[in-house]
């Protein structure tokens, strides 16, 4: 039997519940399917034990954020729908400062153009004059403090 229920661009995933909370990870409905070779899904649906999971993808995290590794993803009911939840933590001052010198100390050793500034909203050196909108690939020439036409040291990018 090859019954499958999208989710958006997804298949239908079901989370088994015990005692109000999930057991397990999600099912994909073909996987209940084979777990329960003689329930009757055609006329019954989904064992009354399973509730429809909403796959939630891991979220980007800004400059100064993680998410916590030690929680990893959680399933929890969220406006009446199982679902991933990802914890995002927000760095200490401390962690802050570490991940900027850390940028900083590579910049000195590895670019070290002085030209640049370094914008710590987002952690970087950003040019004094904005990249060329344009189909040619260009290059920083600090002498000349401008993006020119051309390629890298090493080739192309």
């Amino acid at each position: 039997m090859a019954v499958h229920q999208s989710h958006g661009n997804f298949m239908k995933l079901w989370i088994e519940i015990k005692d109000g909370s999930p057991i397990n990870h999600p099912y994909t409905q073909q996987s209940l399917f084979t777990k329960h070779p003689d329930w009757d899904f055609i006329n019954k649906g989904v064992p009354p034990q399973y509730e429809e999971f909403k796959r939630v993808q891991r979220p980007h995290h800004g400059t100064y954020e993680y998410i916590d590794e030690d929680k990893g993803v959680e399933y929890k009911k969220v406006d009446g729908l199982w679902q991933d939840v990802w914890t995002l933590k927000q760095f200490t001052p401390e962690q802050k400062a570490l991940r900027q010198q850390q940028v900083k100390d590579w910049w000195n050793k590895n670019v070290g153009w002085d030209s640049w500034v370094f914008n710590a909203d987002k952690n970087e050196y950003e040019p004094p004059k904005p990249y060329p909108n344009t189909a040619i690939h260009h290059v920083w020439d600090e002498s000349k403090v401008e993006w020119v036409p051309g390629l890298l040291q090493d080739g192309p990018i």
